[in-house]
């Protein structure tokens, strides 16, 4: 074997070489003969490289049985760029494409599609630090507000991981009612396009504009694989991940207003994709 050992970090290079060697089916022996013949940078005892190997070769290797789970594989850009240029879809085309136009959508209305329970409780942010929970009626100058956890609640107030009440905590957020992808990584440019790609595996609900430079995309959630699949799919697309991950992050409120006064207007909407 010809290898170089590091100038530093001899004390985690000898365990390390030695379970290599066991993995190849040397024994310890013949990997201390090994370990020994390397030049090292500063001065290795014998008693060092033999202390290492019989560490490695008497500690027992620990197996699972659990498969792991893969890792989404993230933004793919070349594929999005080659929607993009493929389609070449506008934001005004998906305008054209909305069952209802968005001109004719009232922002109490359109919340009461996506919540219909009089009696649920639904969170609300005016800014990212003033939330309330409420049903749909008490909740005022919803055209004010940024933010809504796409979930019913199940309790008014809650307590948080770090121990605090919370009218927007984790453990009183309901289960997930609705996917919401956020294109950040893509140029804002191709979010119509991923957004029409997408159609050909899932339906939209609602395409919202963020008051910002992209556009977020709702839609009914279906079995938990058939999402599992279409979260992959829209995490390749762009969409953010951290939304996957927790269904009780606030997302932009539809028709509400960003904190610079930008309007965050409906592009699309179609309420025949509605939950069921």
């Amino acid at each position: 074997m010809n290898l170089t050992p590091p100038t530093h970090g001899i004390h985690t290079f000898l365990p390390s070489e030695a379970r290599k060697c066991q993995f190849k089916g040397m024994s310890a022996q013949e990997t201390i003969n090994h370990l020994a013949s390397l030049i090292y940078r500063r001065r290795v005892p014998q008693s060092e490289i033999t202390g290492a190997v019989n560490l490695v070769f008497n500690t027992e290797i620990k197996t699972t049985d659990r498969p792991r789970k893969p890792k989404p594989l993230g933004w793919q850009s070349k594929a999005t760029e080659r929607m993009h240029q493929e389609w070449k879809t506008t934001a005004q085309d998906l305008v054209d494409m909305s069952e209802v136009h968005p001109k004719d959508i009232d922002q109490r209305a359109l919340l009461e599609c996506l919540f219909p329970d009089p009696h649920g409780l639904v969170c609300i942010g005016r800014n990212i630090h003033e939330f309330a929970t409420g049903t749909l009626a008490e909740h005022q100058q919803l055209d004010q507000a940024q933010f809504i956890i796409p979930c019913f609640m199940m309790a008014r107030e809650g307590i948080t991981k770090a121990g605090k009440a919370s009218c927007r905590a984790q453990a009183i957020t309901g289960t997930r009612r609705f996917i919401v992808l956020d294109f950040d990584e893509p140029p804002s440019d191709q979010h119509p396009s991923i957004i029409y790609w997408l159609m050909e595996y899932r339906a939209p609900l609602l395409v919202i504009r963020s008051g910002g430079k992209s556009l977020h995309a709702w839609y009914a959630t279906d079995t938990q694989d058939r999402d599992a699949k279409f979260w992959q799919l829209a995490i390749m697309a762009g969409a953010d991940p951290a939304l996957m991950r927790n269904h009780a992050q606030a997302v932009r409120m539809p028709m509400g207003t960003r904190d610079n006064g930008n309007h965050q207007a409906i592009v699309y909407f179609n309420p025949n994709n509605l939950p069921a």
